[in-house]
């Protein structure tokens, strides 16, 4: 081989592994698991997915958004305010404190109440009590397909929300 069919080969091998070192970067992050850390991505994350900015009484937000492929879930849990609850759910949320709500199996919203995913970061909690109010809105208002659940934990001073959607 000539040294200009060498340069040639070792060029293309180059690119080959710049184009696999890409995808493998890309892989790595439109996948998996990522925790909002700092107030601001956390606030933006709850204004984002909520529809309302969080307000500084919410004393602490916690949110985890895992993606895989093309669909993505995301936990939420922050700090109760009334008056900040009411905003959210004035924005088109059906209201279902009833038991057989959460044990249809068509009404795939109501799984993630029932089901803890291996996903959920260890904060997460599923209503132990099935008289709480949950809220759910199905055809998530910023993708094609998914669903939101918000629910009240009274007793500890906490809100959940949880989203999934997919393309």
């Amino acid at each position: 081989m000539t040294s200009g069919g060498a340069k040639a080969v070792a060029s293309k091998v180059t690119r080959l592994v710049v184009g696999l070192v890409a995808l493998v970067a890309l892989a790595f992050y439109s996948c998996g698991p990522n925790y909002a850390m700092t107030r601001a991505s956390q606030e933006a994350a709850f204004a984002t997915e909520l529809g309302v900015a969080a307000s500084a009484s919410i004393s602490e937000i916690s949110v985890r958004t895992v993606r895989v492929g093309d669909s993505w879930q995301r936990w939420m849990r922050f700090t109760i305010v009334p008056e900040v609850f009411a905003k959210i759910t004035n924005g088109g949320w059906f209201v279902s404190a009833q038991r057989n709500d959460f044990d249809n199996w068509a009404s795939t919203w109501s799984q993630a109440l029932v089901n803890r995913s291996p996903n959920a970061p260890k904060w997460w909690a599923t209503p132990t009590d099935f008289h709480t109010l949950v809220c759910y809105r199905t055809n998530h208002p910023r993708d094609i397909a998914g669903y939101q659940l918000l629910w009240l934990d009274s007793t500890n001073g906490w809100a959940f929300a949880f989203s999934a959607a997919w393309h």
